[in-house]
């Protein structure tokens, strides 16, 4: 049995203060599969849970499950692929009075392939895919298809001067949304279009086999059909990543 707990804090600064936390919980067992065809094929299923908080009101609250499969393809190449199904639900709250209008069920499936250079350096690219089925908001109904790629360099412990190698990660995303008509109250005439070009510079200290804190510096950039929804962000995230 394997479990994973996650929570996050970030603080950003744009016009105004928006103040987001995330708690997020994932368990289920980890197993070989196949032994007998092939060499290295893992298998997790897994359910999960969790919340997510903004300007300290309920955002939204989410639980599902899903698959994770881990091949080796070579001795130095690695696929991770992982297919899930998600619940949200999202309350109408002061800040967000209509924010029910979004609840719905989130379909996601994600590859990664992840190439070993040397026991230091790894390179990795992402494809990904989304369907977001909302129970009574057509009009928020969206496919999302995206990629990236990516590195990652480990480094001896630094500070503490521990066996836990140190970790940083950069990596670049573009993703494209679609949505499946328009919206009557933004605009009845034109379909929503997205596209995101995501890059992300992360810092993970391990304290143990089984705690990580991490550090990470984003930039989003969105582009749209519809102006407003366009808008640059930057953020600063940090939290701790516990496994038991």
């Amino acid at each position: 049995m394997e479990s994973q707990f996650t929570y996050y804090a970030t603080r950003q600064f744009q016009l105004q203060a928006a103040n987001v936390s995330l708690i997020d919980f994932t368990t289920g067992p980890r197993f070989q599969a196949f032994r007998e065809t092939f060499e290295d094929v893992i298998v997790r299923p897994f359910v999960s849970a969790g919340y997510i908080w903004v300007n300290d009101t309920p955002y939204y609250g989410s639980y599902g499950a899903g698959v994770e499969t881990g091949v080796l393809l070579s001795d130095a190449l690695r696929n991770v692929s992982i297919f899930s199904w998600r619940q949200q639900n999202y309350p109408s709250t002061w800040y967000l009075p209509t924010n029910s209008q979004f609840t719905g069920t989130q379909y996601s499936a994600t590859s990664t392939f992840q190439y070993q250079v040397n026991p230091l350096v790894s390179l990795f690219a992402v494809a990904n895919a989304q369907r977001y089925q909302t129970q009574q908001t057509p009009q928020q109904n969206y496919v999302l298809l995206g990629t990236g790629a990516g590195f990652a360099f480990r480094f001896a412990d630094p500070l503490f001067r521990s066996d836990q190698p140190w970790t940083i990660s950069l990596s670049a995303n573009l993703q494209w949304w679609q949505y499946d008509q328009p919206d009557p109250i933004v605009d009845p005439d034109v379909i929503r279009y997205q596209q995101d070009t995501i890059v992300n510079l992360l810092l993970a200290v391990p304290f143990d086999e089984r705690t990580t804190f991490s550090l990470s510096l984003s930039r989003f950039n969105r582009a749209a059909s519809l102006p407003n929804y366009e808008f640059t962000n930057n953020s600063v995230m940090f939290g701790v990543n516990w496994r038991f």
